[in-house]
């Protein structure tokens, strides 16, 4: 198999992609090197539905929760009150240093949904991230996320001691599927900063970007079975 130019810069949804529980590195590569479309079906036009009506709630104070965030209803009236920030953007270099989302040391970037100080310094922040869809509570990748969100603002923001991660599902009851949460202190940052450099290393040294070929072969748009380039 013929080298390719490696990944350089990543998030945790290019990681689970190569990495992941479900990950495959050729798919990676289609997706991230060469940048092969894949088709909005359905349930990701939802999710960007469901993501842009909950950034409209938490940044205009006084519109009414949509019908379609009833079920987080209870979240999002407490992240107003604590005057919560949607859709931070936020980018660290290799050295896990804060910086700019398109400067040329970006290495790392995380998407919070949410964030928020739970006290008028900021001390202690909470982080959510909204998801939609299925809910599932034995996957190891939703810890994992929690994980480098709350590394992410240990090592962006140096005032900050504990950050509350949590991820939230809008499509269901919260009694019947509760957050996943998980937090971290300032004395958890090297251990994760350790832990998730070793995990990046792989991908990021990655250019043969060899095919992992499974159950989730099926549902991948460039499996053969969809007429894509993967011959599996």
């Amino acid at each position: 198999m013929a080298k390719s130019k490696p990944i350089t810069a990543w998030s945790f949804s290019r990681w689970a992609t190569h990495s992941g529980e479900n990950g495959c590195p050729l798919k990676a590569k289609l997706k991230f090197i060469d940048k092969l479309p894949e088709p909005s079906g359905p349930a990701m036009a939802r999710g960007v539905l469901i993501h842009q009506l909950a950034e409209a709630t938490l940044t205009a104070p006084k519109l009414a929760v949509p019908p379609e965030l009833r079920a987080v209803k209870a979240v999002l009236t407490r992240l107003r009150k604590l005057k919560a920030q949607a859709e931070l953007e936020l980018c660290l270099t290799s050295a896990w240093a804060k910086t700019g989302w398109f400067d040329a040391n970006a290495w790392l970037r995380i998407k919070v949904d949410a964030i928020a100080g739970r006290d008028k310094t900021h001390r202690t922040v909470e982080v959510i991230d909204w998801k939609t869809g299925k809910y599932r509570p034995e996957s190891k990748e939703y810890s994992l996320q929690l994980e480098l969100y709350g590394v992410g603002v240990l090592s962006a923001y140096p005032h900050v001691e504990e950050v509350h991660a949590a991820l939230v599902f809008t499509d269901h009851d919260q009694q019947d599927a509760p957050p996943f949460k998980a937090a971290f202190t300032r004395a958890d940052a090297p251990r994760l900063v350790k832990e998730w450099g070793a995990r990046a290393k792989p991908m990021l040294a990655d250019t043969r970007f060899a095919p992992r070929p499974g159950f989730y072969c099926r549902y991948c748009w460039f499996s053969k079975s969809k007429n894509g380039p993967c011959k599996f």
